[in-house]
């Protein structure tokens, strides 16, 4: 019965699965994965925004309907202009290196928005992987708990039959035996009665002897499968270290197997737990600033396109009126011009409040907004 309270294998406890020996104890794939698709991401950013700075300084000098060579894909396309008309110019390109597509300003900002976007969606990721393997730490923590409670509790009611009543009771019942032998000498009066008495006594001897014999043989029996579970447990731990395949393992995994211990395995994951729980305040931040810095990026996006269409059509309307000396409506153009430059003020104030914005949060790609170029 005692054995029962102690011992719950059957709990219906949901318990981690150990890992075969043959395994290996590396488990970074998913991390490695989402790690370099995030640094392929932001070298595309990175390019579309410098694509998108090339864009701006060629469109200023002429009209909005060139800006259509591209859509804002990096898959590199041939221009007429590398190609050339006389075939003794032709570039000559090697197999597997394409030429670069060109990348103009509109497609580089919608390709701005959708390297956002598809970074977003990697670090929604990122956070379940996280979320997954800190579910399987809890998981092992408890299993580590259970095991030492099983250990503490048969280890106690070990100690405990060895020194409870029922074995003091022998020893004492033990040397009754012996006193009455002497008085049956002693009293032969009596003797039926010692008889009797005697034989009890060593009945009664034998039969505690053999309870605490079966009870010590029992737990015993509970503790060899015990920490028969904890050698096979320590030896194929369920879960695998936070670390690239090609680095060194914790001090925990690249112990030998047999000088493992369950503290050294809780240590282990709890730390993990630690380094997983950073890792996700961090992707909590970084999914924030990208939903945030969205909507921002849309905003500039307008006034920028608000502002050029402005310029080109005031830089059109004085290119046109140069052409005549004798115009007669200095004014107007005057006017027209104070109009462009009170437009690029507000647009200005406007990017700079963006940038103030995005420095305050501490947004990783707010660096890459070449603002003065703009």
């Amino acid at each position: 019965m005692v054995m029962s309270i102690l011992l719950p294998y059957d709990s219906g406890q949901e318990r981690l699965v150990p890992l075969p020996p043959d395994v290996a104890v590396h488990h970074y794939d998913s991390f490695l994965h989402i790690e370099r698709q995030s640094r392929q991401l932001q070298r595309d950013l990175q390019t579309l925004l410098d694509a998108q700075s090339t864009g701006l300084a060629a469109g200023l000098s002429r009209p909005t309907g060139d800006d259509t060579t591209s859509n804002g894909s990096l898959t590199p396309t041939p221009t007429p202009t590398q190609l050339g008309s006389n075939p003794r110019n032709t570039i000559t390109i090697p197999v597997r290196q394409p030429l670069q597509k060109k990348i103009g300003l509109r497609g580089a900002r919608r390709g701005i928005l959708k390297a956002m976007h598809a970074l977003l969606s990697l670090k929604e990721e990122e956070r379940r992987l996280i979320d997954s393997e800190l579910k399987n730490r809890r998981l092992a923590v408890k299993e580590v708990e259970t095991f030492v409670n099983k250990q503490s509790g048969l280890e106690n009611a070990i100690a405990e039959i060895q020194t409870n009543d029922g074995s003091l009771r022998a020893e004492n019942l033990i040397r009754e035996a012996r006193t009455l032998e002497t008085d049956i000498r002693d009293l032969e009066s009596k003797l039926l009665q010692m008889k009797v008495r005697h034989r009890h006594v060593l009945n009664e001897v034998s039969q505690i002897q053999n309870s605490v014999d079966a009870q010590l043989s029992s737990y015993k029996a509970s503790l060899a499968l015990v920490q028969t579970d904890v050698n096979n447990y320590l030896r194929s731990p369920p879960i695998r270290p936070l670390v690239p395949p090609t680095a060194t393992p914790p001090p925990f995994y690249a112990l030998n197997p047999d000088r493992r211990t369950l503290e050294m395995a809780k240590e282990q994951w709890i730390m993990e737990q630690n380094e997983l729980r950073s890792k996700r305040r961090k992707a909590d931040l970084e999914i924030e600033a990208l939903k945030e810095g969205g909507g921002v990026w849309q905003k500039v996006v307008s006034n920028i396109s608000s502002f050029e269409k402005l310029l080109q059509r005031e830089m059109r309307s004085l290119q046109q009126g140069s052409q005549f000396r004798e115009s007669r409506d200095e004014e107007s153009n005057i006017a027209k011009r104070r109009t462009v430059l009170d437009e690029l003020d507000d647009t200005t104030s406007q990017l700079e409040t963006s940038l103030q914005l995005a420095e305050q949060k501490s947004w990783e790609f707010a660096h890459l907004l070449h603002w003065r170029g703009t």
